[in-house]
C-alpha cells in the first residue's frame, strides 16, 4: 500500500469517526479551550455553534493539507537521496512545500478573524483583554533551532 492510500484512509477513518461524534462530544473534542472563552466571553449558542464549526471546517482542511505536506516532504526527501540529485527538483519541491506551508498559515489566519468577526465589539474588547494577561503557551522547541539548523526539523534528513 502506498503512503498516499494510506494516508487518504486515515484521513477517511477520522474524518468518519470525528463526523459521528454528537455535537456536545464535539465540543469537547474541539477543545477546553473554547469551552473556557465562551463562557469568558458569554458567547451565546450561535456563536458557540458557528465557532465550532469554523474550527471543524479549518481542522478537516488541515488533516488533509498536512498529510498533503507530509507526501510532499517525502518527495523531497527522495530527489535529496537520489543517487544523482536534481538541483533544480529540489529548488521546486522546496518552493512548493514552502507555499502549502504559506497556505497553511494564511487559512488558519483566516479562520482566526473570522471567528473573531464572529463576536461583538465588547467580546472583542475582552478577548484582548484576556490575551494581554495570559502568558503564551509555545509548543516545546518552538523557540530554538534544532540541530542541523532547521526550524521545527522541516528539513529532510542529511544522509
Amino acid at each position: 500500500m502506498n503512503i498516499r492510500r494510506f494516508l487518504t484512509a486515515l484521513l477517511a477513518a477520522t474524518l468518519v469517526s470525528a463526523s459521528t461524534l454528537p455535537a456536545r462530544a464535539q465540543d469537547q473534542a474541539y477543545g477546553p479551550r473554547l469551552e473556557r472563552l465562551a463562557k469568558e466571553l458569554d458567547l451565546t449558542g450561535a456563536q458557540r455553534t458557528k465557532i465550532r464549526e469554523a474550527g471543524e471546517r479549518q481542522m478537516r482542511r488541515g488533516i488533509q493539507e498536512r498529510a498533503d505536506l507530509e507526501i510532499a516532504r517525502l518527495d523531497l526527501r527522495q530527489l535529496v537521496r537520489a543517487d544523482k540529485p536534481d538541483q533544480t527538483a529540489i529548488d521546486a519541491q522546496v518552493d512548493r512545500i514552502a507555499g502549502m506551508r504559506a497556505q497553511l498559515q494564511k487559512e488558519r489566519l483566516a479562520v482566526m478573524l473570522d471567528m473573531r468577526s464572529m463576536l461583538t465589539d465588547a467580546q472583542r474588547v475582552k478577548l484582548k483583554e484576556l490575551r494581554a494577561t495570559r502568558p503564551i503557551k509555545r509548543k516545546p522547541g518552538l523557540h530554538r533551532m534544532p540541530e542541523g539548523g532547521m526550524p521545527g526539523g522541516g528539513g529532510p534528513p542529511v544522509d
